[in-house]
């Protein structure tokens, strides 16, 4: 039987194994348990029946393999912000030095001429455009099964992210004009929603060298990119929330029930309840 002996797999053939023998073998095994055909897995020869019998793999952390939709955007936002360096310094300088100094973000938040509008607008774009291309890597580092993200369609992925954060924002001002009005202190909102801006284009500018270096060095862990790179974000989150208080403070003269009820209702309590599902699902 020639014929035959050419048809079979040599993993199963060794120099004590004839044609024969190996057909009344075959014959006489069930034919749920028969070896079909061999398979390697994890250093092992399995069969197919075994290979059908094997749970299915756990979600698996994907990161993207184009960068090129990632490079013209990071191409796109130098170009912006060399742009505005170079027709709008005074605005840029004014827009980081309102985060830190109480004199300058009250001047600009006085300011009705609109001198650093488009500025303004500009930068919050760009820190939008940052922090959607970090959240994109921050997901293809967690083990959350979004089944809606296609790690490998980048293009499609950084659309539902941009989307959602704008979504939160919108979302987020409401409450905050609403906010104000319930606790007849709008004044003391419409700075707090200033801060969470000026907030945003300030992430948007940290975290451009960590979105850089997870896309464009392999040779450094991505983790630790992510990680320092969520640590830089919980600083200025927690920074904007000291300085939310204390501004309020200063504002309403020392009546800030109402922005200490906001800071924790809207602010921390979401927060807790994200890690908690985190901790309870495995997200990290």
């Amino acid at each position: 039987m020639p014929q035959l002996k050419n048809s079979i797999s040599e993993s199963y053939l060794d120099s004590t194994t004839s044609d024969s023998l190996f057909v009344l073998s075959m014959a006489n095994k069930p034919a749920s348990t028969a070896v079909v055909e061999p398979r390697y897995l994890d250093n092992y020869w399995i069969s197919l029946t075994e290979a059908k019998q094997l749970p299915k793999k756990e979600f698996e952390t994907r990161t993207y393999h184009s960068s090129t939709i990632l490079f013209f955007t990071f191409i796109f936002i130098l170009i912006s912000w060399g742009y505005y360096f170079q027709k709008h310094a005074k605005g840029l300088r004014s827009i980081v030095s309102s985060f830190f100094n109480s004199s300058t973000f009250f001047n600009e938040l006085n300011d009705r001429s609109g001198a650093n509008g488009f500025v303004s607008l500009g930068m919050f774009l760009l820190g939008i455009v940052n922090i959607t291309v970090f959240g994109y890597q921050i997901l293809a580092e967690l083990n959350v099964p979004f089944l809606l993200f296609d790690f490998h369609n980048t293009g499609l992925t950084l659309v539902i992210i941009a989307f959602a954060i704008i979504f939160g924002l919108f979302f987020k001002t409401i409450l905050v004009l609403l906010s104000g009005v319930i606790f007849n202190a709008s004044q003391t909102f419409q700075a707090y929603l200033s801060l969470i801006i000026i907030s945003i284009q300030i992430s948007g500018i940290v975290l451009f060298p960590f979105t850089v270096l997870y896309t464009y060095a392999p040779v450094i862990n991505p983790q630790i990119i992510v990680s320092i790179g969520l640590i830089s974000m919980t600083l200025i989150y927690f920074y904007r929330l000291f300085r939310s208080f204390f501004l309020a403070v200063k504002q309403s003269k020392g009546q800030v029930f109402h922005i200490i009820l906001y800071i924790c209702t809207l602010e921390i309590l979401p927060l807790l309840v994200f890690g908690r599902l985190a901790i309870q699902y495995e997200w990290i």
